[in-house]
């Protein structure tokens, strides 16, 4: 996702912060609205229900969408170019996707019991 932002930035694909990304979807530029992580829920919320139809993607911290803009702190932006905006909706479903397995092994491993050592019986090893 990260070069993909980069990228974005590059190609003048992106815009970043609240009036910017306001102004991209009324003028229906905007084909992605990616919010950071870190933003608020209610400020999540409220950018999905503006952008309806566009999709909107939770993406990294505000200081890492920021820092891939070369700007501060970014908690929202709006890909413009079309291709850009798909190949990132796949990589934040793929990244999602992927948090929720990782979570998953997380919480399924007691409190205070050792993950058993690759290979070892308890592991499915031989």
């Amino acid at each position: 996702m990260s070069n993909l932002l980069t990228m974005g930035r590059r190609m003048r694909g992106v815009t970043s912060g609240p009036t910017a990304v306001r102004s991209a979807l009324k003028e229906g530029r905007a084909r992605l609205v990616l919010v950071a992580c870190d933003a608020p829920r209610d400020v999540a919320a409220s950018w999905g229900t503006r952008a309806a139809p566009i999709a909107v993607r939770t993406g990294p911290e505000a200081t890492a969408i920021g820092a891939l803009l070369g700007r501060g702190p970014v908690e929202v932006a709006a890909i413009t170019v079309a291709g850009l905006a798909e190949a990132l909706l796949e990589a934040a479903d793929r990244w999602r996707a992927f948090s929720v397995i990782l979570c998953d092994n997380e919480n399924s491993i007691e409190d205070g019991a050792p993950r058993p050592e690759r290979g070892s019986a308890a592991a499915g090893g031989g």
